[in-house]
C-alpha cells in the first residue's frame, strides 16, 4: 500500500484512546477459539443430553439468525458430538435452491439415522 503513516499514527490525538482500545479487542478477538464459546460447549452439552451421537437415532433442529454461524456450527458441532463422516448435518438457509428447500429435508428411508439439521429462522 502507500508509504505514509499507518492510521493509528494519523488519528486525532483526543480520540487515541478510543483507538487503543480497539486494537487490544481486535487482538483479544482474535485469540479466540471454538474451545472458548460458552454457548457452544452448552449447546453440545444439551445436545448430548437429550442423546444426539452417532449411534442414536435422535434428530435436531437448530435454527440460527445467521448463514454464517450456520456453516460454523455444522462444521464444528458434529466432531463434538462424535461424528465421523460430512453426512450428519442437513443446513437449510437462503443459499439453497428452491428444490433443496422444499425435497431436500423430507424423512427418506435411505436417509443417514444420524443427522442434524441447522436452519435459518426467518421472522
Amino acid at each position: 500500500m502507500g508509504s505514509g503513516p499507518a492510521l493509528g499514527e494519523r488519528i486525532a490525538p483526543t480520540l487515541k484512546p478510543e483507538w487503543d482500545a480497539l486494537a487490544r479487542l481486535g487482538k483479544l478477538a482474535g485469540a479466540m477459539t471454538d474451545a472458548d464459546s460458552a454457548k457452544l460447549a452448552r449447546l453440545v452439552t444439551l445436545l448430548r443430553e437429550i442423546g444426539v451421537g452417532p449411534r442414536s437415532y435422535r434428530r435436531v433442529v437448530v435454527f440460527s439468525e445467521r448463514i454464517a454461524t450456520l456453516k460454523w456450527l455444522a462444521e464444528v458441532v458434529p466432531p463434538l458430538l462424535g461424528f465421523t463422516d460430512g453426512s450428519a448435518v442437513r443446513r437449510m438457509d437462503g443459499t439453497c435452491s428452491d428444490i433443496e428447500q422444499t425435497h431436500g429435508y423430507h424423512p427418506r428411508v435411505n436417509r443417514p439415522r444420524q443427522e442434524l439439521a441447522v436452519a435459518k429462522l426467518v421472522c
